[in-house]
């Protein structure tokens, strides 16, 4: 078992220090450090709640609805065309590929 244990942890070193993840801390730093796109976040996560509290009640303001649904659609916009998200989102996704990849190996022993 401590064989495993060690093996296991040699891997996670091994991830730590790979490319995709060196990619994934310094394009979450960016992410981090981007105020105006965390203030697009945090704008539409408000508005997102606005709007599944408008849903929640019994009968819901259509100009309001239409109102939130057009602004998070331009904040959706706007965050997807934000270099610093598309970054993180990519580096992400490599790094979540590899894991998989990793799992897959580990299933089919």
């Amino acid at each position: 078992m401590d064989e495993i244990i060690a093996k296991a942890h040699e891997l996670g070193e091994k991830i730590a220090a790979s490319d995709a993840m060196r990619r994934l801390v310094a394009a979450k730093d960016a992410y981090d450090a981007d105020t105006e796109l965390g203030a697009l976040l945090r704008e539409y996560e408000t508005d997102r709640q606005l709007l599944g509290e408008q849903f929640s009640k019994e009968e819901q303001d259509a100009a309001v609805v239409t109102s939130l649904r057009e602004k998070l659609e331009e904040l959706t916009g706007k965050i997807f065309a934000n270099k610093h998200y598309t970054d993180f989102t990519s580096a992400q996704k490599d790094v979540n590929d590899i894991m998989a990849k990793v799992n897959a190996e580990i299933s089919s022993a």
